[in-house]
């Protein structure tokens, strides 16, 4: 009787887990599934939530995803996660560096971005839009 398969869990920066498991209990689309060996092949989509599964060396594990891709083959499962996070404390220091990141492109943008020159060209454009609607009515008798 097989009693482990492997598991594969990727997201977009790095390889979170390679190994052999007894089980994982993912965050389905349409609810969690259980998967044990030799489960029925099956692709879906995640939803945000949280991985669990029991390494065959022990200690039963969990990281969240954010969304992703699931691959379910007899021996085999594969996560493609949009986004995965491993403990808390690194978790942490990324949601801040990310948090850093995106105010300082804000505040880059906002200095980039000339909101006195957008508006003329929209009222250029209103007014070019306006003045084609008069002489189509004109040309049409209207």
């Amino acid at each position: 009787m097989v009693t482990s398969f492997h598991l594969e869990i990727v997201s977009v920066d790095e390889m979170l887990h390679a190994g052999a498991v007894h089980f994982a209990v993912l965050p389905g689309e349409a609810g969690a599934l259980g998967v044990l060996p030799g489960h029925e092949p099956l692709v879906t989509r995640l939803r945000a939530g949280m991985i669990r599964f029991q390494p065959v060396e022990g200690g039963e594990q969990a990281l969240f995803v954010a969304g992703g891709v699931l691959d379910i083959e007899r021996d085999r499962v594969t996560v493609l996660a949009d986004h995965a996070m491993r403990d808390a404390a690194s978790d942490a220091e990324r949601a801040e560096a990310a948090r850093r990141f995106a105010d300082q492109t804000v505040a880059e943008q906002k200095h980039r971005f000339d909101y006195g020159a957008a508006e003329r060209e929209f009222s250029e454009d209103l007014s070019r839009f306006f003045a084609l609607v008069v002489a189509e009515q004109r040309r049409s008798g209207h």
